[in-house]
């Protein structure tokens, strides 16, 4: 287990966007009936109303994020989607009956799969999705069902192919996400992954929603402001925005 204070920090980031998603549904800024499913107590004790911004800002991330996701189902019917440091996030659920996804993987730190694999085996409504074929292993850290897999792993320190062997379809197309991942990682990390994905599947899509230029003005006060939470920006401003003409 990770005990490390600047890693905690890091995986309370997930119960903000729980709380920001749960606000979005309940100001209708979201369809998503799984939110309140996979929040835990914590979340649930906190306030869950978020300004506007916050709520449109959740739905424009959502959205945009579903809106890649089908484009590319719509040419294939046998994909795989792997989702890094997925968290609470609920979009297996949501997207639990399309037939055009044949495998869905997430992985986290082992703290956030276990709570998530928790969740999930106590709710009725979201076991029967899985079906009967249900898997705890590892102490309770990771969850396997035919098509749905919950993986522990802290992406810094492993190999993520290693990680995802026993699981993946090497063979099929291949949508990687992440969110808000990337940007606790160093560049050397980040790339690994990168470069592990881009050798290991022949067809794939990467989907990544980061903070960017966080060299600028707008980005040093919310470095600043994220500081406060003692959540850690290790990103270097390699990675930067690329204007369009």
């Amino acid at each position: 287990m990770t005990t490390n204070t600047t890693d905690d920090a890091t995986r309370l980031t997930d119960l903000d966007a729980a709380i920001s998603r749960l606000s979005a549904v309940k100001k209708g800024y979201l369809d998503d009936p799984y939110a309140e499913l996979l929040i835990g107590r914590l979340a649930r004790a906190q306030d869950q109303n978020r300004p506007p911004i916050i709520n449109i800002g959740t739905h424009v991330r959502v959205y945009s994020i579903d809106k890649l996701i089908n484009k590319y189902l719509s040419g294939f019917d046998n994909v795989q989607i792997i989702s890094l440091g997925a968290g609470s996030d609920t979009r297996f659920w949501r997207f639990n009956n399309d037939e055009r996804i044949n495998n869905y993987i997430e992985i986290d730190f082992d703290e956030v799969t276990s709570k998530k694999a928790m969740l999930i085996n106590r709710n009725k409504e979201l076991k029967s999705i899985l079906g009967n074929d249900i898997k705890i292993e590892k102490g309770g850290s990771r969850l396997i069902s035919s098509k749905y897999k919950l993986i522990p792993g802290d992406l810094r320190k492993v190999d993520i192919n290693d990680l995802l062997e026993p699981y993946k379809n090497k063979d099929d197309p291949t949508i990687i996400i992440s969110e808000c991942v990337f940007v606790y990682m160093s560049i050397d990390s980040t790339n690994k992954i990168l470069e592990s994905f881009s050798r290991e599947f022949k067809e794939s899509l990467v989907i990544i929603y980061e903070m960017t230029n966080l060299d600028d003005k707008f980005g040093k006060v919310m470095i600043s402001n994220l500081k406060v939470c003692k959540y850690s920006i290790i990103l270097s401003p390699k990675y930067v925005l690329v204007k369009r003409n």
